[in-house]
């Protein structure tokens, strides 16, 4: 069931999912499974839309994609996001493929080296960033981007951190300067000493 037009959008646009909020954060995990011919809600749409919005507070997007068979390409994705004071993360799938845009005026964005390795980017001014994620060179997009019908993620931020990874990678939890990694049914302990007890611990074997 999809959510009823907003004044701006059309059949093509409208939202397969909408998260929103005026204050507080937005934490999800989203699977896109894509539909069959039998599904009269796909017929005529090329994508899945998806939109993210909240005014004031971080937003952290786990975006995963599936075929609907092994046989079947998956659904492309239409990725929206904005928030105006709070950080932005997102974990996109590891078969994406498409432009990818950040907008933003005072915040920074991280790519993971992973995701860095396969991005092309094309500018960086003005506070926009535009690049292009996966093999450029056999996309199509460059002949003609206005027809793109892969994925594509615009990203609007005023002020706030965004990072964007593959949703695959292992998050890295620091402490002190120092890496740790554990596993996800791990009850999270303090793992950081203060030097001088590391030093007592060394000599009295505590």
């Amino acid at each position: 069931m999809l959510a009823p037009l907003e004044k701006y959008e059309t059949e093509e646009t409208r939202k397969n999912l909408w998260l929103r909020t005026k204050d507080g954060s937005v934490d999800a995990d989203v699977w896109v499974v894509g539909g069959t011919g039998a599904d009269t809600e796909w017929k005529g749409r090329q994508k899945a839309q998806l939109g993210v919005k909240t005014k004031d507070g971080r937003v952290s997007l786990r975006l995963h994609s599936l075929a609907p068979s092994p046989s079947a390409p998956r659904t492309p994705i239409s990725l929206f996001m904005k928030t105006k004071d709070g950080s932005l993360r997102l974990s996109i799938p590891r078969t994406f493929m498409g432009p990818l845009t950040i907008t933003r005026k005072d915040a920074r964005y991280r790519f993971s080296p992973a995701l860095s390795a396969v991005t092309t980017v094309f500018s960086d001014s003005r506070g926009v960033t535009r690049c292009f994620v996966g093999n450029l060179a056999h996309s199509g997009w460059a002949d003609a981007p206005g027809a793109w019908g892969g994925d594509e993620v615009d990203i609007i931020t005023h002020d706030g951190r965004v990072s964007v990874q593959f949703d695959d990678e292992v998050d890295i939890i620091t402490h002190d300067g120092r890496v740790w990694v554990q596993f996800d049914d791990e009850v999270e302990e303090e793992k950081a000493k203060s030097p001088m007890k590391e030093f007592f611990g060394r000599v009295f074997g505590v």
